[in-house]
């Protein structure tokens, strides 16, 4: 099985993003800035796909140094209009 990796995981988007993806059998490694959100996802997503050693989650906060010993391109549009932020981590 491919692992895919789905930032911000606690995110609506995301959240369908990732029921998507582990219906199609991948597993999905995602990230979260508070670990203690990850038990409120997996109730969620438990009740509409089987999560079962599918999911993994890590701590990683774009606002922290601590975590980032990967390299991402992260880019997101906040809620303002055409405010949108770009990182780039190597």
């Amino acid at each position: 099985m491919e692992k895919v990796f789905v930032s911000g995981g606690s995110g609506y988007i995301a959240l369908h993003c990732i029921k998507q993806l582990l219906e199609q059998g991948y597993l999905v490694k995602t990230s979260l800035r508070s670990l203690t959100k990850s038990e409120n996802l997996l109730k969620s997503l438990s009740k509409h796909v089987n999560c079962d050693g599918k999911i993994e989650f890590c701590k990683l906060n774009l606002l922290e140094d601590e975590g980032w010993d990967l390299s991402l391109i992260h880019i997101s549009e906040p809620t303002r209009r055409y405010a949108i932020s770009y990182a780039v981590f190597w």
